[in-house]
């Protein structure tokens, strides 16, 4: 499994084959329970933009079986460097919602001119869930 962070929530990280999207044959499961608000989950995907000149959005696909709101903030490096936990990002946020238990493709624009440093994930206070992630990839 990746090396995810996670605050404010318990986070268990597991691998599974089943009802997969991607390539791989394997999706991520990210099962949590929050303990505190806000409760965040930070995806590292560290990629300077001299490597990717043109990086212009990031994207993946989601499903959860049972109804699910989740915000999420693409993240910058000087973004993430300067950023205090539980407050508000002056990043763009997007709240998701998934509704049924079918993928989707969510495709999120990254401000120009800094290195994109991960995805974060906010979660909805004092809740669990289970979400399922897949093909993370930077365009």
């Amino acid at each position: 499994t990746p090396a995810v962070l996670s605050r404010g929530a318990n986070l268990v990280l597991e691998l599974v084959s089943q009802n997969h999207h991607g390539a791989t044959g394997q999706s991520l499961q990210c099962s949590f329970e929050t303990g505190a608000n806000p409760a965040e989950i930070f995806f590292p995907m560290t990629t300077a933009r001299k490597v990717y000149p043109d990086l212009k959005m990031v994207s993946f696909v989601l499903r959860s079986a049972q109804p699910l709101t989740l915000e999420f903030v693409p993240e910058t490096q000087s973004a993430h460097q300067s950023a205090k936990y539980g407050q508000l990002y002056q990043a763009r946020r997007y709240r998701i919602t998934l509704r049924q238990p079918n993928w989707q493709k969510i495709t999120l624009p990254l401000d120009d001119g800094t290195d994109f440093y991960g995805l974060r994930v906010a979660l909805p206070a004092r809740t669990s869930g289970v979400f399922y992630l897949d093909n993370l990839s930077l365009n």
